[in-house]
């Protein structure tokens, strides 16, 4: 939104958004093309899933949990960003303050996750293909929980600089590349690479991963215009409850 606001982008007409799952730009400067998702994940061969949270509000309200809990950043992630705006919109200030008193911690992904297969981490608020990946590729035995109050999708846009802000002043040769990102053919990479994709004709979910239809059902809602205009206000806030590491 900002970038199609500052002049930037370049508009391509993708010939099938009938097909897309998501918004997309109407005047072509921005298509969703893969669909990001935060979840919770968890280690069965520590814990049971019954006695942990199966939702994002017990993730931040369970007293059980204080200590040991972890969330990415929402001031250097943008799927970390997006998710504390929709519950945010869910649950209110307060929800930020829950977190803070949770003392969660705020790290990279890759480092909750290795708190969670040596139990440092009881549980961990993370994007979905981090663990998908690391089952796949790793064998692990960490686990998706699939929040009972909605999973948050973020859909990862495409989209084609214009000329005049480009060093290779091609924007032939992007309409092209973006085109086969979006067809049946690029989402087959997209899904390989352990997320979701955005056409509601491609047949098949990520490794290990429950059916797209299934999240979609009940995804928590993004204010997108909200995350764009608000967003200094909103990472104060957050900063205002929450320990962020410098």
């Amino acid at each position: 939104m900002e970038l199609k606001e500052a002049g930037i982008l370049h508009p391509y007409k993708f010939s099938e958004t009938d097909k897309l799952l998501f918004d997309y730009d109407p005047d072509g400067y921005w298509y969703p093309v893969r669909m990001l998702n935060m979840v919770l994940a968890y280690n069965p061969e520590k814990y049971s899933k019954d006695s942990l949270p199966n939702s994002f509000k017990d993730f931040a309200y369970d007293p059980e949990m204080k200590g040991s809990l972890s969330m990415g950043n929402p001031l250097t992630s943008g799927t970390s960003y997006a998710a504390i705006v929709a519950l945010l919109d869910k649950y209110g200030e307060e929800y930020y303050k829950a977190l803070g008193d949770q003392g969660v911690a705020i790290e990279s992904g890759s480092v909750a996750l290795t708190k969670l297969e040596t139990g440092e981490c009881k549980e961990v608020m993370i994007l979905e293909e981090s663990v998908l990946k690391k089952r796949e590729e790793e064998g692990s035995m960490l686990e998706v929980i699939y929040p009972t109050d909605g999973v948050i999708s973020t859909p990862s846009p495409i989209m084609i600089i214009d000329d005049a802000h480009s060093a290779n002043g091609n924007a032939a040769a992007c309409e092209a590349v973006e085109e086969w990102f979006l067809s049946t053919e690029g989402q087959k990479y997209i899904v390989a690479g352990w997320m979701h994709s955005v056409r509601s004709d491609y047949p098949n979910a990520p490794y290990d991963a429950i059916p797209t239809s299934e999240i979609m059902s009940g995804v928590m809602p993004v204010d997108w215009v909200k995350c764009y205009t608000q967003r200094e206000e909103i990472r104060t806030l957050f900063q205002e409850n929450v320990t962020v590491p410098q």
